[in-house]
């Protein structure tokens, strides 16, 4: 290779390493139209930070609406939305579980809006880390409850708010032993299984009652017994 031709592939390799610097910095201040610009320039939407951070994750963990579209606009159209969804750091935390930790609703729902309804299958692991992930603090309730509003399924949603750790307990066993009664009518009077069993076989209404949430467990047993029938 010729020395002239070297130059011209190392002065390449250092513009695209300045503009997508420049696509970080502009993501961690907030500068949309910078962000805008810097991506018209040619930036990768995939550009991960020092620590190995996707931009894409960085921007919903801030909640920067307006920038997590612009950056899921700018992948080229044949790269699928799993992909986009799906990419994650080296912990496997995507935008979509970034958002929701953080309590930030309308990323949320804007990432979702990108898929497909009902959320295409290849999603669903996604989606159900998330749920899982955020679900266990009363204020992330409402997220959890979106993630699950969008879904136009019942059946996909059904498995969303049935989705259970390893010792199987589920987000309604959760919300039931810490005393959340808003949060179990929420989830039950969107799909969530009441009578599922823990690894104790313990359900969520006999978690209340161990826990002396008398009147939740009475609210399990009732929806329980109208399951049943």
């Amino acid at each position: 290779m010729g020395h002239i031709a070297l130059l011209i592939i190392l002065a390449v390799v250092q513009s695209r390493s300045e503009i997508q610097d420049r696509l970080m910095r502009s993501i961690t201040s907030g500068e949309v139209e910078s962000v805008r610009a810097t991506l018209a320039q040619g930036a990768d939407w995939r550009t991960r930070t020092d620590d190995g951070m996707p931009v894409l994750v960085l921007a919903a963990e801030m909640g920067q609406d307006e920038i997590v579209r612009l950056l899921l606009d700018s992948a080229p159209q044949a790269f699928p939305v799993e992909g986009r969804l799906s990419l994650g750091d080296a912990h496997k935390r995507t935008a979509l579980l970034a958002a929701a930790e953080r309590g930030h609703r309308s990323t949320v729902l804007l990432l979702l809006a990108t898929a497909d309804q009902p959320v295409n299958a290849s999603l669903v692991p996604v989606v159900k880390r998330t749920t899982i992930e955020v679900a266990f603090e009363p204020s992330q309730s409402q997220i959890v409850t979106a993630i699950a509003s969008t879904i136009a399924s019942t059946a996909a949603r059904k498995i969303l708010l049935n989705t259970a750790d390893d010792s199987n307990t589920t987000l309604l066993m959760h919300a039931a032993r810490n005393g959340w009664p808003d949060v179990v009518e929420m989830w039950v009077n969107r799909g969530a299984d009441p009578g599922i069993k823990d690894k104790n076989g313990f359900t969520a209404s006999i978690l209340a009652e161990n826990s002396g949430y008398a009147d939740i467990a009475a609210y399990l047993r009732a929806a329980e017994q109208r399951q049943q029938n």
